[in-house]
């Protein structure tokens, strides 16, 4: 919500990457994505306001403290489990 801008020409052009495959030749998979935050927002709530007290967006879009405390993550991990229940990570960053 604050960091990591993108064109929308760059979202609309992602690329498509290759079948994952994991080691055991499965194709078919259970995705479990995961977002964590950190951030205590009752004390850090005048950070993210700007000079009038709204909490703006770097997309610009000025949103409630209610969305920023519901919708707001810092940590994002994307996992996938085969057919035999094994796990694998296949995305994990800290955004802040």
């Amino acid at each position: 919500m604050f960091c990591d801008t993108f064109t929308p020409e760059q979202i609309n052009n992602l690329p498509l990457t290759n079948t994952f495959v994991d080691d055991e030749g499965n194709e078919i998979f259970e995705v479990l994505a995961t977002v964590y935050y950190n951030i205590d927002y009752n004390e850090e709530l005048e950070d993210f306001q700007n000079e009038n007290g709204d909490i703006e967006l770097i997309s610009g879009e000025i949103i409630s403290s209610d969305t920023l405390f519901r919708n707001g993550f810092d940590f994002i991990s994307i996992n996938v489990i085969n057919e035999n229940g094994k796990k694998q990570e296949i995305y994990q960053r800290e955004l802040a």
